[in-house]
């Protein structure tokens, strides 16, 4: 709920969606299904999953509530199923308990011995999964480090007799967990997701693999994997809809696809609307305080008008209302305040002069609370006296404020008892208006953010340092990057206060839109750029914005804007990986959001590792909806030389050239393929028509002039020159295949083999 529910507001009569129509209908149904409930922020998704949820609750049947990630600090897919609400699922319940009994237990042991508690778990894990002798158990302690008396200790606590039947459920714990879930739901059960978007891209380690039958498998003597929280449920997805269950995932936009799940199991989209003029007359009816006189129809225009029918906002005001309660009457010169702060700005106008009057309810004349915009993410109970240091002996502690501000409604928590969020409105409400105050980059937001990147920094368990079970030093560049080190640097560089006094050409915003936003530097790189930046000169600021802006240019030929906007904003919240452009996972993510984006249909199929029938799937969905000359091209590569279809390469080749008939990349990949055919004439006609485009590109001209040494070289005697200037200047091609050219080459008799070879493994740095 955006807003906690209060006793004394009477917020308990909800008013009826037409979405929960169509949750009783699938519901009763009984059959597997995915049903994707969308709409913009506060339209009231999250109140319609809670609703779901009880009725889950009030009617006997097993459900699930996985509540957004960013609101659950656990980076482990573990942990979240530790941690899932959950009712009616007696089998999932009883395993959790095992699992957590288990895990209280050890940890307790450790402690006494003078161990850390906080690796207790994979101490467990690990030691259940090791089929060794005893000898070689205990010994393990002498391999493992600073661990060895807890590696010692967990073998022991696993083999005492009533601990004998848990080692099963302690090495698969995700398993087991997903298992009792699987069983709890074998006559009916419910998945509720929330804030999808938010938390499709957020990376969790896990040791479950999800196998393509539909099966589970763990990894019980690997690493865990990192994996996207949007391709876990597309797995869980997968291993439970054989049953009638009923996935329901919520976001700002529709989910199209779910994984490789056939289109079959997807229900109609179900758009979350705004309130009507007759559903806030209902809502009011329901939540205004006992006294109060009722609105007119006049009233409940106007209402409609300052908060556009958005459930969120008429909570915020009614809240207000329920403040205002023994003085307000429905009057002209009582609206006026409401109906000038709207007018006055359309977007953040009434939320502002609803925050300020609500938070002067807390403390009069209070003109701190905008500080609650500082963290990005959330404030958790520990950030409360960062914000709101006592800056006096009566002040009110800031967990104190906090709680009361949560308790006026403009902050709310979820499932997470010491986590405080912002919705996304009101916090670009509060900065807005911080900003105008010129509070935004005060002194007293320069002390909370210095004080908030330390707290980051603290909290976001680096790897630098730390060695591996066997003693190996952690590569941090190799690791997964925490959002909390982002976090980190985006507080690092608000408290940088003499920012502005290097007269550099950028505010300090568009320097962290171009730097947070970059798809190739990893948190940690980013990081350290900002530390370094008291010491860089404004040459080199320039040159690393320089750096950025052809990064986003290249991307920019890539992507459509929108699409692009999408990737960035992603990036700049952490939820999208610096190797997403190359990570199957990331793309799948991606993919999910954005299934008609050709660029990224084109990426995914150029991932080597992944099945011909995946990778082709995504070609032609890519020329299906945008057939360009790259699409084209790209496809037509794929088939010659993956799926050695040659006569479809051929036509989609004259495709491409026909879509872009100066495209010198394609033409010389088609020159390639009709020369190793032996069809001279037509790749010659080809091969000049490349050069005659005059391509830029060292790789693509280091080809070209590889296929007029190998097949013309009597008519290009310079050729093999060509090739030398190009490698010594940096140019490579690096991977490319040449060795059909060789053999038409050698059948011809080429007087120059040898070399022919030499400068094939120099341009493309293989044997050939």
């Amino acid at each position: 709920m955006p807003i906690p529910r209060n006793p004394d507001l009477d917020d308990q009569h909800w008013v009826p969606r037409v979405a929960e129509e169509t949750f009783s209908e699938l519901l009763g149904a009984k059959k597997p299904t995915v049903w994707s409930l969308s709409g913009v922020g506060g339209v009231g998704k999250t109140s319609l999953l809670r609703r779901f949820f009880n009725h889950c609750c009030d009617n006997q049947i097993p459900v699930v509530f996985l509540v957004d990630l960013k609101q659950l600090r656990v980076s482990s897919m573990r942990e979240l199923l530790m941690q899932v609400e959950h009712a009616h699922t007696g089998q999932f319940e009883k395993t959790q308990h095992k699992l957590r009994t288990s895990y209280e237990t050890f940890s307790d042991m450790l402690q006494a011995y003078g161990q850390p508690a906080d690796n207790a778990w994979d101490l467990l894990r690990r030691s259940a999964s090791q089929n060794v002798s005893t000898e070689d158990k205990e010994s393990l302690g002498l391999v493992a480090g600073a661990v060895r008396d807890g590696v010692k200790l967990a073998w022991q606590f696993l083999n005492r007799k009533e601990n004998k039947s848990l080692q099963a459920i302690l090495q698969k714990p995700e398993e087991h967990l997903l298992k009792a879930l699987r069983e709890d739901f074998r006559h009916q059960g419910v998945v509720l997701v929330d804030t999808l978007e938010q938390a499709a891209a957020m990376q969790l380690y896990t040791t479950l693999h999800f196998r393509g039958d539909g099966t589970l498998a763990t990894d019980i003597r690997g690493e865990p994997h990192n994996i996207p929280f949007l391709d876990y449920c597309a797995g869980i997805a997968h291993y439970l809809l054989d049953q009638p269950v009923l996935m329901v995932l919520a976001g700002r936009q529709e989910i199209r696809e779910l994984g490789e799940l056939p289109p079959e199991y997807f229900a109609r989209k179900q758009e979350v609307p705004a309130f009507t003029a007759a559903e806030i007359t209902e809502y009011l009816e329901n939540s205004l305080p006992r006294g109060m006189a009722s609105p007119t129809p006049e009233d409940i225009d106007r209402l409609r008008e300052i908060t556009h029918g958005n459930p969120f906002l008429l909570k915020l005001v009614v809240r207000l209302l329920y403040d205002w309660r023994d003085s307000w009457i429905w009057s002209a010169e009582q609206w006026q305040p409401l109906l000038k702060s709207f007018r006055a700005d359309d977007r953040h106008g009434l939320l502002i002069y609803v925050a300020r009057r609500l938070a002067s309810h807390v403390q009069e004349g209070d003109r701190n609370f905008w500080r609650l915009a500082l963290p990005r993410q959330y404030v958790h109970r520990e950030m409360a006296e960062l914000l709101f240091p006592p800056e006096a002996s009566d002040t009110v502690s800031g967990f104190q404020l906090l709680k009361a501000y949560e308790e006026k409604g403009i902050v709310y928590r979820n499932q997470h008892p010491d986590h405080y969020f912002l919705h996304d409105e009101t916090r670009d409400a509060l900065t807005a208006w911080a900003k105008r105050e010129q509070l935004w980059w005060g002194k007293t937001a320069v002390g909370a953010h210095v004080r908030l990147a330390e707290w980051f920094m603290n909290n976001h368990n680096p790897a630098e340092g730390k060695p591996t079970e066997s003693g190996r030093k952690i590569d941090p560049l190799k690791q997964p990057q925490p959002t909390e080190l982002l976090e980190a640097a985006y507080h690092a560089l608000m408290s940088d206060e003499a920012f502005e006094n290097r007269k550099w050409d950028y505010t300090r915003e568009q320097f962290w839109d171009y730097l947070a936003g970059s798809a190739s530097l990893i948190n940690e790189e980013k990081y350290r750029v900002i530390t370094a930046l008291p010491r860089l000169e404004n040459e080199q600021v320039t040159e690393l914005i320089k750096i950025l802006d052809e990064e986003n240019e290249k991307w920019g030929y890539v992507f459509d804007p929108e699409d692009y906007r999408w990737i960035r904003e992603q990036i700049i919240s952490g939820r999208l990986g610096p190797d997403w452009h190359s990570n199957e996972s990331s793309l799948r993510t991606a993919l999910a959001i954005r299934p008609d984006n050709t660029a990224l249909l084109i990426q995914f199929a150029n991932l080597d590792h992944l099945g011909t029938d995946e990778r082709e799937q995504a070609y032609e969905r890519a020329c299906q909806l945008s057939p360009n000359a790259n699409n084209l091209g790209n496809f037509a590569v794929f088939m010659k030389n993956i799926r050695h279809n040659h006569d479809q390469a051929e036509a989609l080749y004259e495709q491409a050239i026909e879509a872009d008939p100066q495209h010198a990349n394609h033409l010389g990949n088609f020159a390639q393929f009709c020369l190793q055919r032996g069809e001279f004439n037509k790749g010659k006609e080809l091969l000049d028509r490349a050069f005659a485009a005059n391509p830029e590109d060292p790789g693509l001209l280091l080809e070209l002039w590889f296929y007029r040494f190998a097949h013309f070289p009597e008519a290009f005697p310079k050729a093999l020159d060509e090739i030398w200037v190009l490698l010594e200047a940096g140019g490579c091609s690096e991977g490319w295949d040449f060795s059909g050219n060789i053999a038409e080459a050698e059948k011809d008799g080429h007087p120059e083999l040898s070399r022919l070879r030499s400068a094939a493994t120099a341009i493309t740095r293989r044997e050939h």
